[in-house]
């Protein structure tokens, strides 16, 4: 679905470029994609609502900690219009793709060691204090460490379409 893949695209060039994903893009894509599942039908209406939710239902934990953004979830949700259930695999895919692209980042930045070192200290100190600080923190790292998880999504999706 070429039509997908350019929202996609676009998605990517935001996140990269301005480490954002406007919600004018996302709701251009939820608009279109419903009018497309009414039009032409290749998605269940029952499996589009439950390819909008499960981003949503899966992913709230990692929202919650700061650890996967709104925006991300947003798309995978504005994804899950056109690929109705398939999302599952999808969001899989995405985050083994994501986690690709993490590995050879921390092996490029060089930083591996000083990464594993927070999130054992981020855990600690979560499991000593019992609360729950937001994991990722731009103003400490301006945006050094980010991963843009709309990248595993796009190419979670070129993989739905192989």
């Amino acid at each position: 679905m070429i039509y997908l893949m350019i929202l996609l695209g676009l998605a990517v060039y935001y996140d990269i470029r301005y480490f954002r994903i406007p919600n004018s893009l996302i709701g251009i894509g939820m608009i279109t994609g419903i009018i497309y599942q009414f039009v032409y039908g290749t998605v269940a209406f029952s499996d589009v609502l439950l390819g909008m939710l499960i981003p949503v239902v899966i992913l709230f934990l990692l929202f919650y900690l700061h650890m996967l953004g709104a925006g991300d979830i947003k798309l995978l949700s504005m994804t899950g219009i056109f690929l109705g259930t398939s999302m599952f695999a999808v969001i899989w895919q995405s985050f083994v793709i994501a986690a690709v692209i993490s590995f050879f980042q921390l092996i490029i930045q060089k930083n591996f060691r000083s990464r594993i070192s927070y999130f054992i200290g981020y855990c600690m100190n979560a499991l000593k204090t019992g609360k729950v600080p937001p994991y990722y923190q731009p103003e400490q790292d301006q945006y050094k460490n980010a991963m843009h998880f709309s990248i595993g999504v796009f190419g979670a999706v070129i993989l739905h379409y192989l």
